[in-house]
């Protein structure tokens, strides 16, 4: 049968106690469960353990905040199984949803369908997923669906649960344990902390601080911590302008000058780190 709209899975085993042999006797054998449930956060008691968790069917990836040389982050697909543990490795079925997937596979994921396996003695496994920065991500939001599928060893039992694992929360929304989709991009949004940096560097453009964070070795992130040591502090806007100015007057010069459609203008920066644009005017 389908298990449908249960909490907790993983713990909740007094909620199964009411059930007869006969309706689990899908588990009884070689055939386990198998879905996908991240715990995305819990809610801890008096004493500090864990009284309840809430769970995710998907998660979000952004690049915005990483370092210039970081070319991929990892994510894991979390997924677990109902029923008996076994002696030996089990494959499991993966594969994508490509009618709600835009990500192509090679180029802005990956994984390895070798790992697709619940590991003998063990009844969960995170397999990585890999996503790549690629320059696609700064211009749309891409995501992936992965699903799960029955094979000779697990059936997918488990199409809809709550999200919250308190039994006594009401209007609680329900997920589903068979799909998990990875939502990834690097569309940048213009810092507030960028007014302090435009007697410098001008007008924000995405293509603007992207280029300045590789020559300063900062990140989406370090806009976000203005002022802080890990962050972009006021002192070194000046050298970052003058670093920025002096790459695109080398492109100016060679006769590549950068045209930033963002501003509808060649790139510019503030009044006293102008570049001379003049041999296109």
């Amino acid at each position: 049968m389908k298990l449908s709209k249960i909490l907790l899975i993983t713990i909740a085993a007094t909620a199964f106690a009411a059930c007869s042999e006969e309706e689990f006797k899908t588990f009884e054998g070689e055939v386990s469960g198998i879905y996908l449930q991240r715990q995305a956060s819990w809610n801890l008691d008096t004493n500090g353990s864990p009284l309840y968790y809430t769970y995710a069917d998907s998660i979000v990836v952004s690049f915005t905040t990483s370092a210039g040389h970081i070319t991929q982050q990892e994510v894991e697909l979390p997924v677990r199984i109902m029923g008996n543990t076994t002696d030996y490795d089990r494959p499991f079925t993966l594969t994508v949803d490509e009618t709600q997937s835009n990500a192509q596979r090679g180029v802005h994921y990956d994984y390895n369908d070798a790992d697709c396996v619940i590991a003998a003695n063990t009844a969960e496994t995170n397999l990585p997923i890999t996503i790549y920065r690629h320059d696609d991500l700064k211009a749309a939001t891409y995501q992936v669906v992965f699903s799960l599928e029955d094979n000779n060893y697990f059936t997918t039992e488990l199409d809809e649960y709550r999200s919250n694992g308190d039994w006594q929360a009401t209007a609680v929304d329900t997920l589903c344990g068979s799909s998990y989709k990875v939502i990834f991009s690097e569309i940048l949004t213009r810092p507030s902390s960028w007014s302090n940096a435009e007697n410098y560097l001008g007008k924000w453009s995405a293509d603007k601080e992207t280029r300045v964070n590789a020559l300063v070795g900062w990140s989406h992130r370090s806009w976000e911590r203005y002022g802080y040591y890990d962050g972009v502090r006021f002192g070194q806007l000046a050298y970052a302008a003058k670093l920025l100015r002096k790459e695109l007057q080398e492109l100016a010069d060679a006769g590549t000058p950068v045209y930033d459609e963002a501003n509808n203008e060649y790139m510019q920066l503030g009044e006293d780190f102008q570049v001379d644009y003049s041999a296109y005017q």
